[in-house]
């Protein structure tokens, strides 16, 4: 008899498959809009904002809210770093290169994370390579 009693609480919701997505209203602001606490009025936000749409095309517009996280602190970090070096630059004295350096890194190790290459071009010919096609150009 005590057996065969369950608490309502406890289980899951009938009327809707578990993997269903929560409706707009129910989920947190920054899930539904992942810009929604950056200031576009400063140059900050408007920097962190473009790395933010940058990194989200490059993934393919994930809608699952961790990756979304995971996309905007890795445009945070990138935004610290940079905003760090260029403090360096302007006052040489006084920056702590240690400092700037784990920044770089930590921002790095988010972008490794998200599986995002670096949009660097192809790699150089070597001086013999190049030798070799110029030789078969002609």
């Amino acid at each position: 008899m005590f057996l065969e009693k369950r608490s309502t609480a406890a289980s899951p919701l009938s009327h809707r498959a578990p993997s269903a997505a929560s409706p707009a209203c129910q989920r947190a602001r920054r899930t539904n809009n992942p810009l929604a606490d950056v200031n576009l009025n400063t140059a900050r936000g408007r920097r962190i904002a473009d790395l933010t749409r940058s990194y989200l095309a490059a993934l393919g517009n994930p809608a699952d809210a961790g990756r979304q996280a995971a996309i905007i602190a890795a445009a945070e970090l990138q935004v610290l770093a940079e905003e760090a070096r260029a403090a360096a630059l302007s006052e040489p004295g006084v920056a702590d290169l240690e400092m700037i350096i784990r920044m770089q890194g930590a921002a790095d190790r988010a972008l490794r994370r998200l599986g995002i290459k670096s949009a660097a071009g192809p790699k150089p010919l070597s001086l013999r390579e190049r030798l070799l096609s110029e030789a078969a150009a002609r």
